[in-house]
Formats: C-alpha cells, sequence, structure tokens
C-alpha cells in the first residue's frame, strides 16, 4: 500500500467546544472529504487537556474530565466536579494535559487563588477513581518513554524561570559516542579510529615508524598496528552528580584472544577524580553491575584492552548509538521545603448501596513521625465532618487517648459525638497534610450501621 493509499483511509477525529465528529478521508479527492455528523456532544473546550489514554482520548470538557471511546463520551471526574469549577475561565486554553502511569494529570490556573499563570496540578487516578491536588506551577507535559527511554514524565514550568521538572527519580545516562568524544581523553598504546558518527577503539598508535624511538630490532614480531600487548583509553573526567550508579556497557569484539575490561574513579572534584584510586574491573559489556561503587559528583573510565598475539586486537565499537555508556540516577534538589498533598476518593456507599448509614467509629492505620493530618469526610448533603492526627504522638506513651499500636505501626481511633453521629447515604473521603514530612496511610476501617427501609401502613 502507497503512502497515499493510506493517508486515504485515515479517519479524523474533530474536537471542537461543544461536539467531537469524525473527518472522513477515504475519497480518493480531497473534494469528496466528508464530515459526520458529531458522535459525541460534549466538546473538549482546552485543547491542549487531551491525551491519548488507555480507554479513549481523555479531555476537559464544558463540565467536568471526559474520555471519548471512538463512539461516545464518558464522563470520568465526578469525584472532582467541584475542582473543574475552580478553573479560571479566561486561562482555559492554557490547561495542559497528560496521561501516564494510569493517572490524567492537568494543569490550570485556579480562579480562588488569584494567580496568573498555572498554579494547580490536579491528578487524576483513573483506575481507583481517586485524586490528588498538587499546588505546582506547569504550562506542559511529555512522556519520554519510547526507544530505550526509561519511561519518565517532564514538565515545564509556567513560571519565567525556565525550570524542568522529572516527575519520577529517573536514570540518566553518560554517553560516549563521537570520536571527537573518545579523542577527549588520552590513550596509551591505544587508537581511536573511524569516522566521526562512527568510531572505534583498538590497540596501536597514531605514531608513524619515523616518530618513533624503536628500531627494526627492538621491534621484534610486532607490527606497527599494535605497539603493546595491553592498551588504556581513558575518559575525560565528566561532572554527573551521581547519587546512584547503575550499569556500565560497551560494545567489543573479541578474537581468538584478549579482552576488554572497564574501571570507573570518581572524585568531588575534576582534580580529586584524577588522583583516585581505580576501582576492580568489570567485564560484561552487555550492563556491568557498577551499583557498589560509591558516588560522588566527577566520574572518569578507564578501559583495558588486552591481546594473546600481535596481529590481533579487540575492538571496542559505535553500536545502538554508543560506544560507552553509563545509567546512573543524578542528586535531586529541593525546589519546594513544602508540599500540599491531598487524596480525595469518589463517592461511597461503604458497602450499603443507597441505604443511610451511621458512621460510628474511624480507624485510621498510618505511618509518620511529624506533621498534622487532616481526614475530612463529608455526606454530600451539606455535612462535614473532620478530625486531626498528630504524627509526633507515640502511641505507647499513653493508654486513654486516641493513639494506639507501636511506633512503626501506628492506629488512630475517632468515635463521633454521640450528639452528632454522621448519617448519610453516599460518603466522599479526603486526607491532607502541608509539610515536608513523610507519612503513609496504609488502610482505614469504618464502624457503621446500615439502617433498612421500614414501611409503615
Amino acid at each position: 500500500m502507497s503512502l497515499l493509499d493510506r493517508m486515504m483511509v485515515m479517519r479524523s477525529r474533530i474536537g471542537k467546544t461543544r461536539t467531537i465528529s469524525k473527518f472522513y478521508t477515504t475519497a480518493s479527492s480531497s473534494s469528496d472529504w466528508t464530515v459526520s455528523d458529531p458522535f459525541s456532544h460534549t466538546g473538549c473546550i482546552a485543547p491542549y487537556s487531551a491525551v491519548n489514554a488507555r480507554s479513549g482520548v481523555v479531555y476537559l470538557g464544558r463540565y467536568g474530565i471526559f474520555s471519548f471511546n471512538g463512539q461516545t463520551s464518558e464522563l470520568i471526574s465526578d469525584v472532582v466536579t467541584d475542582k473543574i469549577r475552580d478553573i479560571l475561565d479566561t486561562s482555559i486554553e492554557e490547561v495542559a494535559g497528560a496521561y501516564h502511569d494510569n493517572r490524567y494529570l492537568m494543569s490550570y490556573t485556579s480562579e480562588s487563588t488569584g494567580a496568573s499563570n498555572n498554579d494547580r496540578v490536579l491528578i487524576l487516578d483513573i483506575v481507583r477513581n481517586a485524586y490528588v491536588l498538587d499546588t505546582k506551577s506547569i504550562d506542559s507535559f511529555t512522556n519520554f518513554d519510547s526507544g530505550d527511554d526509561f519511561g519518565t514524565l517532564y514538565s515545564g514550568s509556567s513560571e519565567s524561570d525556565g525550570n524542568i521538572y522529572a516527575h519520577e527519580n529517573s536514570f540518566s545516562r553518560l554517553v560516549y559516542r563521537y570520536k571527537s568524544q573518545l579523542n577527549g581523553g588520552t590513550s596509551d598504546s591505544t587508537y581511536v579510529g573511524g569516522t566521526e558518527e562512527i568510531p572505534y577503539i583498538t590497540l596501536g598508535s597514531d605514531d608513524a615508524w619515523s616518530d618513533s624511538t624503536d628500531t627494526w630490532a627492538d621491534s621484534g614480531s610486532k607490527t606497527w598496528a599494535i605497539d603493546a600487548l595491553t592498551g588504556y583509553w581513558y575518559s575525560p573526567v565528566s561532572q554527573v552528580n551521581a547519587s546512584e550508579l547503575d550499569k556500565l556497557y560497551w560494545n567489543e569484539t573479541l578474537e581468538s584472544s584478549g579482552n576488554v575490561t572497564f574501571a570507573t574513579r570518581l572524585g568531588a572534584t575534576s582534580a580529586d577524580t584524577l588522583t583516585a584510586s581505580w576501582s576492580g574491573e568489570f567485564s560484561d559489556p552487555t550492563g556491568s553491575d557498577i551499583s557498589g561503587e560509591t558516588t560522588n559528583d566527577f566520574i572518569q573510565f578507564r578501559g583495558t584492552l588486552s591481546s594473546g598475539l600481535w596481529a590481533e586486537t579487540p575492538i571496542v565499537f559505535f553500536s545502538d548509538n554508543f560506544v560507552v555508556k553509563m545509567t546512573y540516577k543524578k542528586e535531586g534538589t529541593t525546589g519546594e521545603t513544602s508540599v500540599l498533598a491531598v487524596l480525595e476518593t469518589g463517592k461511597s456507599g461503604l458497602g450499603g448501596l443507597d441505604l443511610p448509614k451511621r458512621l460510628k467509629e474511624f480507624n485510621i492505620f498510618y505511618e509518620g513521625t511529624e506533621g498534622t493530618v487532616t481526614f475530612q469526610f463529608d455526606n454530600g448533603q451539606g455535612d462535614s465532618y473532620s478530625f486531626d492526627i498528630d504524627l509526633s504522638i507515640d502511641p505507647t506513651a499513653s493508654k486513654t487517648d486516641h493513639y494506639f499500636g507501636t511506633a512503626d505501626e501506628k492506629i488512630y481511633v475517632h468515635i463521633p459525638s454521640f450528639d452528632d453521629v454522621p448519617t448519610g447515604r453516599f460518603w466522599t473521603f479526603k486526607i491532607s497534610e502541608e509539610s515536608s514530612n513523610t507519612w503513609v496511610v496504609n488502610r482505614v476501617a469504618i464502624k457503621l450501621d446500615i439502617n433498612d427501609h421500614t414501611t409503615y401502613k
């Protein structure tokens, strides 16, 4: 099938602000291409919010976040309706979306804060029907998830600082692939050959016979292609700011004898690196594990090439876009001193369908040593309740408070007031905390009464 033929069978989706239609381009002449009647009467009001997801195209509509499966649109954001209404109307076109790890992320400008740029990120877990609201300033997203990328989500700042953020502690790479990079190091009885785009390293020398102090008698049986049976290639010293080393790779070809190994050394400065001790030799070109080496800010590699015959040399060559490469994790820079963490569930009948429930006791199983977690619950009828958990309290210090368990497995028990027992058919639950502290809510157990309907005549 030719490229033109392939183009002719394409069908494009057209998302307008009120409808979604299909654009049929199957006809041989563009004058005969047609636009279908609307498949969905829920359009996309923010063009940069539309992204491909597992269930279809997820986008921001007039009254919520929707998923279009090719035929119809389905509302998937009932749990975050109030947050959708907080989007500043005049900044709708600045809303940006991304789909990553079964979550839909949407950055927007909050009307309630009075900000002029995107200052909120809504993270909707499509599988669990729960969300997190963050206070990051982001105006764009991109996924690095093709080829040999590690599947990391990146975002660009909506401020004027030009920052780019990685949303996961992804691996970084130090790659040597060009001849000029290899020549940036030093050689001892090794030779860097090939072209700029396709370089290689072998045993040998750039010297001509006229440049050498050797004599024919000194040369013995060796050829000038190899002037030693063991040679070394030293990489330039590179700044990596590594927090964790991972793997070291290279491409090699060995003949009937010989070997290629690599060693590393690291230091706090370039000068420190050049005087540091070398590691042991690594010998697996498909990925030597170097995670046991002590990390630092600067690194240098030493490649050792050896041969048992003067007429043979191992070759370290270019393939798969590298000659030598290392994967590692970089040190992070803290950009915030506090983080607003919010988890809110969707509406739940708590196992009792639409029957009224009386919530009588909460058991919160959690971890943490600093900060205050607020637990809030709402019956959807205008009644809202909440209580706080002080993470710093040792549950073993008293047997008369609300804190139980051990220092590692804490339990907080909340019993509502007898005069104000929470009652409702459907409930939403919200957990929030604002600090830079680490905490975990493992599970929540609720004791309740379900009131059956009774009919009297």
